[in-house]
């Protein structure tokens, strides 16, 4: 009896079974093609990111050889026209590859630029051009984070953030005054605190960046010189100890290079004022 009344059960579930897939075949076919679909789609993805890295290396390549001619005809007499043509390439190239090594390069050049016509002493608007460069520096540096060549910009930003109040004391065509207050229009927000404190003179905007660096990338080619740096804005800051930690840090963990002696020479010079 057991077994006839579950052989009874059977065709019930799979009438079950049938009723339901009826209902839901729409359903069903829907994820099948779905199921079909997913694949071919990855594929796809696959590929237009594979086209566009490779549109980007190509751009990159074409940017050098327009800063190569660019640079040749600068000082002719089309260089006017030369330098609006190769600014609108280059804009052309900060918007159409975002995020890819090509505007990263684009921004540097921009930068070399305006840091060329600051040298000249005819130059009127030095202290905007020095702002601009530093904004190209600072989109570069917070936009990409893993970038490789980020912790270079840093460096290159952070001296001439240092360098400011040298630069305002010099006379003529040399001298460049940006304030502390102008200086927090072009620095995002996360390099004007250290800690929760806001920062207020140039050499702990610096300080900011380079903490930030060695946070991102600790293993960079650039860190041995960006800790030396931080060690000694924390000297400068009074901040005996936390400099005597990052020299600490460079000996144990980076040894037998121009950097690390630096920091045994003024860890023990440190110490020996204890």
């Amino acid at each position: 009896m057991l077994h006839s009344h579950d052989h009874q059960k059977k065709p019930t579930i799979s009438r079950i079974i049938s009723q339901f897939v009826q209902k839901n075949r729409i359903l069903f076919l829907i994820l099948a093609v779905l199921l079909f679909l997913l694949p071919l789609g990855y594929l796809v993805v696959q590929q237009i990111d594979e086209k566009s890295k490779n549109d980007a290396t190509t751009r990159l390549y074409e940017l050098e050889k327009k800063y190569e001619e660019y640079s040749a005809k600068k000082d002719g007499e089309d260089a006017v026209k030369a330098k609006e043509e190769f600014l609108a390439y280059m804009q052309d190239t900060i918007s159409g590859f975002n995020g890819r090594s090509a505007e990263y390069r684009a921004r540097e050049i921009i930068a070399d630029m305006n840091l060329e016509e600051i040298a000249k002493e005819d130059t009127a608007n030095k202290a905007e051009l020095l702002k601009e460069t530093l904004k190209e520096y600072l989109i570069i540096i917070e936009k990409a984070p893993e970038f490789a060549l980020m912790p270079k910009f840093v460096l290159v930003t952070g001296r001439m953030i240092e360098g400011l109040p040298a630069r305002a004391e010099k006379e003529g065509t040399d001298k460049i005054e940006i304030s502390v207050q102008d200086l927090k229009t072009v620095l995002p927000a996360q390099f004007q605190k250290l800690g929760d404190v806001e920062v207020e003179t140039y050499s702990d905007f610096a300080l900011s960046l380079y903490l930030y660096s060695s946070e991102k990338q600790p293993k960079s080619p650039f860190i041995l010189e960006t800790l030396v740096n931080i060690g000694r804005l924390y000297e400068k800051r009074e901040m005996r100890e936390k400099a005597i930690e990052v020299y600490e840090k460079l000996e144990r963990d980076f040894s037998n290079n121009d950097w690390t002696n630096i920091a045994i020479n003024r860890r023990i010079a440190l110490q020996a004022k204890e």
